[in-house]
């Protein structure tokens, strides 16, 4: 039995491809772009747990001039505080290891 063939096409290139010749070299490819992806997942996690660090302080700084609605804006601060952890964690998972970490 013969390689097995495909007929592949994009940009308007239709061409037969050898599977057994090409599945490497798109594998890596495919494998590269994922991990630029997940890099880009973990930088964008990470500066939204910034943003919402910077806006549990704006909330907090707001309830102590506000005695009216302290307990609110308070209630506010935490809940962004907790999401800045959610996407710290968030971030972490997307982060790739440490090539001498076990995964």
């Amino acid at each position: 039995m013969g390689p097995v063939c495909i007929y592949a096409s994009g940009g308007g290139d239709t061409r037969l491809v050898d599977l057994a010749e090409d599945l490497p070299a798109r594998v890596a490819a495919l494998s590269l772009r994922y991990a630029q992806m997940r890099d880009t997942l973990a930088a964008l996690s990470s500066q939204v747990a910034e943003v919402e660090d910077q806006v549990a302080a704006c909330f907090e700084t707001r309830a102590a001039s506000s005695a009216g609605r302290a307990a609110e804006l308070r209630a506010h601060a935490e809940e962004a505080r907790q999401y800045a952890i959610v996407e710290r964690e968030r971030s972490a998972r997307y982060a790739r290891p440490d090539p001498g970490q076990t995964a």
